[in-house]
């Protein structure tokens, strides 16, 4: 093969300088083209509340973008002038904006968290996080906050809070939303942020025909969401036939002493005597109800049965009948025998809810049908949850994370379809794991410093599970509805259906579990955009600018950004929130240049954010927004963050590659050269900058204003928090901090899917004739793939992959000498492809921070093959692949 690669060429530069997820949804995309951020546009948040003082849920001048809050865990409003509904407790905007200006108080909190940080995901603005990194997909909808779920322990300063039965609030949940839209003339996209496996769930109950009723084919402007639930990945259905004459038996092992809820629903048409067996006791048996418009139960210390007719459910009348017992006692094997006395060969489905107490059936288990009651409604739309992260680092810089979560894949505790009735259940997917997301201080939440992230200032929480992927298609419709307002439910359910994304993850699509795949914004929005309806739209080459400026240097220079329009829009109207911030344009209708330009003049020190607004001159067009930040800095480095090279995220390991990424870093943009080395020594001065990771000197092998390369020194001390500094030409950046791992074993990857790999001749493994761009590799590591392209590997075939990480070798290669030999790592080795062992003939260091891992690639089916690679304990993160046919 060729000879080896220049270590500093191949760490791979990935901006990350906006939220992952709206990227991986394409929300960004769509917001470039369209213009859609979802202005007029109602956001109904049904969930625990909100932190209503949050700066995410504010207007740049302080004032709220919360229409109303609905506070259906107290009812001390519920009889207050303007409160028709008879229940809960009613803030109007006015009230919030004067609570906000006098410092008072409102009687409304989310005591848990979960609330603000979904909304935000959903709607949040951003301005808590530098360059509004952490926006959500809507970030400029209005806000209704209906509070619908309660209770929480209490914590720090804060006391309890009582919880509330949920579901019979949701009618009034709906109403408040419905009727704040038809007052304000404005489309409404509803998230139901709440959900676990219960009732009838085949779309027969009161709510779902609420939710038909209230949105569906004919009914424009008007969507409600709910994801499936978090109860899959565990034996909690249970599925069988039961006939005439023959007792049933359904089993399961109670695992704890709290309450477990058994729910099991059968044909209306059938009896079934029921006798409960708990570990120590026998019940029943228990006579059916005579008719479907009857109802028994039974109550003791052990626990509380209900058998309902099909016409007298909880539920209201549905198909069939229900069978509810919750359990009480203690940890064992239970029995639940049915008895038939009439039987037609009818099938049960029984489930285990456990929210409080643990269990699992023994038999009878089928997996899926885990999407909950009210997302089984026919005109729902039911996003589930996969994993795009599962590692952060927290305030203090310890690297945490989710290990299991599989990068790529449905997160397992995704409820999945299909639904009770057969139907699919689930529309499509986003990354809801793990997404970053406003905080709220006082919240439970806010007791957990591991989960608040490093970068986000204690503004800033992860939030994970299907709760975290269904606020993000809510902020998808939002889009949708601005640009097209009079779509109804129907329409948006067939165009994200349409227009997701399958890939390896997915398999055939549609399925039960993803749906018709990984959602995608810009897809979605371009067909909202082609149908009757749609708004005149504006596109800009760039909509996010961000300026930095050292005080004292010379005028940022103005900025180009190109414009062109859609859907007839033509002339435009260009506005500025900040006198900083002025735009000249080179003719007054699209397409044309905007000259954006930034003046620090008399500013100081600190961030700026600040809006143009590309308005059509006849006001039908989708605004457009060029969003400007300009930071205004001492004249210093500064640092922003610091991510391993090859995974692009927390964590490094000594003697690794890791990137420092910031402002002022260095007045120069160039690699090393021969002569930046002493010898055989790696030079820990380039251009007159220098990095200190603990107590001693890094490597630097790439240098630019915004970003270094460095190799992390030796050093004995692992999973310890590291203060890393850098210093320009005798002036010192701020102190960042940073987890040093025994190993971080990272694949690089050359388009941020596939890892670096080589066949024998040196090309590139990947796909097909790839075009791979000559700036990915810092304009060094291109040079040596450019010519025939790249081309997949195939069984049998002997490869190289390369990455960073890999630690400790047998014998020692010293971090600050140049490396011209090689040597294995001293730990056991293993690595897979395509989930299938691949042999392996060499795992170690060839050159400074740089593993190679020589491996000959299983039988597999064509396409991309995810690459794994465990060294010891530590194993290499998840979505890095490798192209083979």
């Amino acid at each position: 093969m060729r000879s080896v690669i220049s270590v500093f060429a191949i760490c791979v530069a990935i901006v990350s300088g906006t939220d992952l997820a709206r990227v991986e949804t394409r929300v960004d995309d769509a917001t470039r083209t369209y213009g859609v951020a979802g202005r007029n546009v109602l956001y109904a948040m049904l969930d625990r509340g909100l932190d209503w003082r949050n700066n995410d849920f504010r207007n740049p001048d302080g004032t709220t973008r919360i229409d109303s809050i609905f506070d259906l865990s107290d009812n001390s409003g519920a009889k207050a002038p303007g409160n028709p509904y008879g229940v809960g407790t009613i803030y109007t905007r006015a009230q919030i904006d004067d609570a906000l200006a006098n410092g008072t108080a409102l009687a409304h909190r989310d005591a848990v968290g979960h609330g603000t940080a979904t909304t935000g995901i959903t709607a949040g603005n951003g301005r808590n996080s530098r360059d509004w990194k952490y926006r959500g997909m809507a970030p400029k909808a209005t806000l209704i906050i209906i509070k619908i779920v309660a209770g929480a322990a209490g914590h720090g300063d804060q006391p309890a809070e009582a919880s509330i039965s949920s579901i019979p609030l949701i009618p009034n949940a709906i109403r408040f939303a419905t009727d704040r839209a038809a007052a304000l003339h404005l489309p409404l996209v509803m998230l139901a942020n709440l959900g676990s496996i219960g009732g009838p769930m085949d779309g027969t109950g009161t709510l779902s025909a609420l939710i038909n009723k209230t949105v569906g084919p004919g009914i424009p402007g008007i969507a409600f969401v709910t994801g499936p639930s978090d109860d899959g990945g565990i034996a909690n259905h249970a599925q069988n036939t039961v006939r005439q004459g023959q007792a049933f038996d359904v089993t399961f092992n109670k695992l704890d002493a709290n309450q477990v809820r058994f729910d099991l629903w059968y044909p209306g048409a059938d009896r079934y005597n029921v006798t409960i067996q708990t570990p120590s006791a026998t019940f029943g048996p228990f006579v059916a109800p005579a008719t479907n418009s009857l109802a028994a139960g039974q109550t003791n210390a052990a626990f509380n049965y209900y058998h309902y007719g099909a016409s007298a459910t909880p539920y209201g009348a549905v198909t069939r009948r229900e069978v509810l017992i919750d359990f009480l006692g203690a940890a064992g094997k239970y029995t639940i025998t049915l008895t038939p006395t009439a039987a037609g060969a009818g099938r049960f489905d029984a489930f285990l809810n456990t929210i409080n107490g643990k269990a699992e059936f023994t038999k009878d288990v089928v997996p899926g049908y885990t999407v909950w009651d009210l997302a089984a409604a026919a005109n729902n739309i039911c996003p589930n949850d996969y994993v795009f992260s599962n590692r952060w680092a927290d305030v203090n810089g310890v690297v945490r994370g989710i290990p299991v979560d599989h990068i790529g894949d449905l997160w397992e505790g995704s409820g999945i379809g299909p639904t009770v009735d057969g139907r699919l259940g689930v529309d499509v997917s986003a990354p809801g794991n793990t997404v970053f997301a406003p905080l709220a201080p006082q919240s439970v939440y806010g007791t957990s410093l591991a989960n608040q992230i490093q970068d986000g200032k204690g503004f800033y929480t992860a939030q994970n599970a299907v709760s975290g992927a269904a606020p993000q298609v809510t902020g998808i419709i939002a889009l949708m509805l601005e640009m097209n307002p009079v779509l109804d439910a129907a329409l948006i359910k067939s165009i994200l259906q349409q227009t997701a994304r399958g890939d390896a993850f997915t398999g055939q699509l549609p399925n039960p579990r993803w749906g018709f795949g990984k959602v995608d914004a810009q897809a979605a929005v371009a067909a909202a955009a082609a149908l009757p309806g749609a708004k005149p739209y504006f596109s800009l080459d760039r909509n996010v600018i961000a300026i930095d400026y050292p005080l004292g240097s010379d005028a940022p220079a103005a900025m180009a950004v190109q414009i062109s329009a859609g859907n007839a829009a033509s002339g435009f109207v260009v506005s500025s929130s900040d006198s900083w911030l002025s735009a000249d344009v080179t003719g007054g209708s699209a397409p044309a240049t905007i000259s954006v330009t930034a003046n620090p003049a008399g500013l100081s020190e600190g961030d700026y954010a600040g809006e143009l607004t590309i308005a059509g001159d006849d006001g039908a067009a989708v605004p457009q927004t060029i969003m400007v930040h300009l930071h205004v800095r001492v004249a210093a480095p500064l640092i922003t963050g610091i991510v391993d090279a090859g995974l692009q995220d927390a964590g490094f390991a000594n003697g690794g590659w890791l990137k420092i990424r910031g402002f002022g870093l260095a007045s120069s943009t160039r690699t090393w050269q021969a002569d930046d080395f002493k010898g055989d020594s790696l030079p820990t001065t380039l251009d007159g900058v220098q990095v200190t990771i603990f107590d001693r000197p890094g490597f630097i092998s790439a240098v630019s204003p915004t970003e270094l390369t460095v190799l992390a020194p030796d050093n004995s001390l692992t999973n310890t928090r590291f203060a890393i500094v850098v210093r320009q030409n005798g002036k010192t950046s701020n102190v960042w901090v940073a987890n040093t791992l025994a190993r971080n074993p990272q694949f690089f990857r050359f388009d941020g899917r596939h890892a670096v790999a080589l066949h024998d001749d040196g090309s590139l493994v990947g796909p097909t004739d790839m075009v791979v761009a000559t700036n990915a590799f810092n304009g060094l590591f291109a040079n040596l793939f450019i010519g025939p392209g790249s081309s997949p590997a195939v069984a049998g075939e002997k490869i190289h992959l390369y990455g960073t990480g890999c630690g400790a070798t047998d014998p020692a290669l010293p971090a600050a000498t140049k490396i011209n030999s090689s040597a294995p790592v001293n730990d056991v080795t293993s690595l897979t492809i395509g989930g299938q062992t691949a042999a392996t003939s060499f795992v170690g260091v060839v050159d400074n921070g740089l593993c190679r891992v020589d491996a000959v690639v299983p039988s597999l089916p064509s396409g991309d093959a995810e690459a794994i690679l465990k060294i010891g304990s530590f194993v290499s993160a998840f979505g890095a692949f490798v192209a083979v046919q």
